[in-house]
């Protein structure tokens, strides 16, 4: 998918059911949220080092770089959230959450629990250090 639209629409449907919500939904928003409070940590320190260039446009490519940047992060990392929430869905589709005898294989009435989907990104890619101020 080339289209951030439909990205990030695929991961909200997949997260956002009643049923999903505890086990995607969650570490997914979790890992969102610390991606937003470092960029808005990160945010003042690009803006103040843009104020203090005194070509304003070079300042203004430097804050279109970081946000440039930024979204090409988030559109990656979408991708990356996509498929480790499509690869959990599937390993744990109705098929497989029923618990099984470990001797026979048999399949058995019991549910299994189901862990909530551990998140592979790394929230910490959104920290940029400010460029040198010109």
């Amino acid at each position: 998918m080339q289209y951030p639209y439909y990205r990030f629409k695929e991961l909200n449907t997949l997260c956002v059911e009643p049923k999903d919500y505890q086990i995607y939904g969650l570490p997914v928003r979790a890992y969102w949220h610390a991606a937003e409070q470092t960029m808005a940590k990160q945010m003042p320190e690009i803006l103040q080092a843009a104020a203090r260039m005194e070509d304003t446009a070079a300042a203004k490519q430097v804050i279109t770089d970081y946000c440039t940047a930024m979204q090409e992060q988030a559109f990656a990392d979408a991708g990356q959230l996509l498929n480790d929430v499509r690869w959990y869905h599937s390993q744990n589709s109705n098929t497989l959450k029923n618990g099984r005898n470990p001797e026979t294989h048999e399949v058995l009435d019991e549910l299994k629990a189901i862990e909530p989907l551990t998140v592979t990104a790394d929230a910490a890619a959104y920290q940029v250090a400010p460029p040198a101020a010109a």
